[in-house]
């Protein structure tokens, strides 16, 4: 198990790009407990694989 987070600024590129990110992380059958939070500086994308 590894715990990864990834970051993404507050734009609307950045929004997009997480949204992106978001939907392909979880078509990954290795990666689990994945979530986004939005920030004020930006969205924060956590989530775990299975190595």
């Amino acid at each position: 198990m590894a715990e990864h987070e990834l970051t993404f600024p507050a734009t609307t590129a950045g929004d997009q790009a997480s949204e992106i990110k978001l939907k392909q992380l979880a078509a990954d059958p290795n990666v689990y407990d994945l979530s986004m939070a939005h920030r004020g500086d930006g969205n924060l994308i956590t989530y775990k694989t299975r190595d």
